[in-house]
């Protein structure tokens, strides 16, 4: 984002009042995150709509991001993936691992599943990030960029109390 771009003065209690309305149990560390893009607007991720571009900061901005921040933590189930596994691993399979003819075409859909449970597993992986290496190592929260900027600020602020918008407690020394 630019770095003209501003929230509006009552973000934080814009914030609270669209959270409260979808899950007031993230209200909190939502207008924290929300009191965070305040300060830096620069770390607040470009939204994919035109539209919500020129409303950056703004209260449908901010009401946005709570129904992103609230769907993001949402339980996801895997889909098999659409792709097609080419003739060539067939072929692989057969003569590499010698893998019988008869069992290819249920090993490669089996494989398919496979890759659908791993997505699931980056998905988790990705979201339990920050809270196990406290804010050290990658952001994911709606609307924050994934950058060391915003780990600097969160895992190595002068108030390390802003880590716990992710992690039940402050990073340690020797994670700052």
């Amino acid at each position: 984002m630019s770095k003209e771009t501003s929230f509006v003065k009552n973000a934080e209690e814009l914030a609270k009042q669209k959270m409260d309305a979808i899950n007031p149990e993230l209200s909190s560390k939502f207008k924290f995150l929300i009191k965070f893009l305040s300060q830096f607007p620069e770390a607040c991720s470009k939204p994919r709509s035109k539209k919500m571009q020129n409303k950056v900061g703004q209260e449908e901005h901010i009401e946005y991001l709570a129904r992103s921040f609230h769907e993001s933590r949402l339980p996801r189930k895997p889909t098999p993936p659409t792709t097609v596994p080419d003739e060539v691993v067939s072929i692989v399979l057969n003569i590499s691992f010698n893998i019988q003819p008869e069992n290819l075409e249920r090993i490669k859909e089996e494989h398919r599943f496979s890759m659908a449970a791993e997505n699931i597993v980056g998905d988790l992986l990705e979201r339990c990030d920050l809270k196990l290496t406290h804010g050290c190592a990658s952001v994911h929260a709606p609307g924050i960029q994934r950058c060391g900027k915003v780990c600097d600020h969160l895992g190595r602020s002068v108030n390390p109390a802003c880590c716990r918008l992710f992690c039940s407690s402050a990073p340690s020394n020797k994670a700052r």
